[in-house]
């Protein structure tokens, strides 16, 4: 793996997971705020919390996608896939054949992002 590539990546995730934690500690300030101010009207603090749970939602999607992202490159299939490529782009038909070892590789890979949304929703 290029090392600009990870300093990225590991910007990026550490961007992710900053902004997530520092707006969802924002909007709980916020809901626990809406819950000593009694001069507001109820549509106002309906309208605040509702607003409030949807940013929190945002900030758990950023968290996910920080947690895909690392994972990618956590479990390899950075390196796998630019094999596998390489391989396909080759000249050599017998080597573009996928072997029995790779048959799991190929299928996992782009079947990362799906498994991974339903299994950390579980968790939460």
């Amino acid at each position: 793996m290029n090392p600009n590539e990870l300093a990225v990546i590991l910007v990026f995730v550490a961007v992710l997971l900053g902004l997530a934690g520092y707006f969802g500690w924002r909007q709980v300030q916020t809901l626990r705020r809406l819950r000593l101010q009694t001069e507001l009207p109820p549509e106002d603090q309906n309208y605040y919390k509702h607003q409030s749970w949807r940013r929190l939602v945002g900030c758990a999607l950023m968290i996910l996608l920080a947690a895909l992202l690392s994972g990618w490159y956590l479990l390899g299939f950075d390196t796998q896939t630019v094999a596998l490529s390489m391989r396909g782009n080759s000249t050599d038909t017998a080597a573009a054949c996928a072997t029995a070892s790779d048959t799991p590789r190929i299928a996992l890979a782009p079947s990362f992002p799906l498994f991974a949304v339903p299994s950390s929703a579980r968790r939460s």
